[in-house]
């Protein structure tokens, strides 16, 4: 069983970190599936449709969806050296890093064309 990583494929951002993601992982751990498909299986029904497209999201072997910052750790987990990873950015100094780096990425995806409101139809 593998991780799925969820991302919006009409989000430059987004699909940059998709790519990212799967260059970075050599063992083919983690699943890379549009949240359009997710929303269509079932998948992100406890995610608020409003919040759907304002993170990524991975969703575990065992069907729990994790979102934002804290899925973080998670996908590193499955990544090269991936324990250490983790470890590492659960250390709570780490933790307020990277939601604080995670919040700025927030931000630019928020105010740039990726941001579902900002888009024209």
């Amino acid at each position: 069983m593998s991780f799925s990583h969820l991302y919006d494929s009409d989000c430059g951002m987004c699909t940059t970190f998709k790519d990212a993601v799967a260059f970075l992982d050599r063992s083919h751990r983690i699943r890379s599936v549009t949240i359009d498909s997710a929303e269509d299986s079932g998948a992100l029904e406890g995610i608020p449709r409003r919040l759907r497209r304002a993170s990524f999201h991975l969703i575990t072997p065992t069907g729990i969806v994790i979102s934002g910052a804290n899925a973080v750790p998670f996908l590193a987990g499955e990544l090269p050296v991936g324990n250490v990873s983790r470890r590492v950015l659960e250390v709570p100094p780490m933790a307020r890093f990277v939601r604080s780096l995670y919040g700025a990425f927030v931000s630019i995806h928020n105010s740039s064309s990726c941001n579902p409101e900002n888009r024209v139809s």
